[in-house]
């Protein structure tokens, strides 16, 4: 459980670091091997994601999951910096005639 938190605290990080990595699970995945083995150089990241455990890190579906747990919190909880682009547009749509009417209140 202490390795879950872990991981969806890292992924956190990360999702707010990087535009892309909101949108693509495969930036996440890289940047959280360039995060967790700092000195293995990108050439070795396809080796890196194929034998995970051998360097001690989480799988891809794992970040992917954690990833996935962690917008769904960030939109609860309304942090949009840690959304992707396609969540913050379903987001607006949904809330679309909440901000109809809360401008329309404004401008009176």
């Amino acid at each position: 459980m202490k390795h879950i938190q872990k991981l969806k605290e890292v992924v956190k990080e990360l999702l707010y670091k990087s535009h892309w990595n909101r949108n693509s699970d495969y930036a996440l995945y890289a940047d959280y091997i360039k995060e967790m083995l700092p000195d293995e150089p990108p050439n070795k990241y396809y080796e890196i994601m194929s034998h995970c455990d051998a360097y001690g890190i989480c799988s891809f579906k794992a970040v992917e999951r954690a990833r996935r747990k962690v917008q769904e919190l960030a939109k609860i909880n309304g942090e949009m910096g840690l959304l992707s682009d396609k969540q913050i547009e379903k987001w607006r749509k949904e809330n679309e005639q909440e901000y109809i009417k809360e401008f329309a209140r404004g401008s009176e």
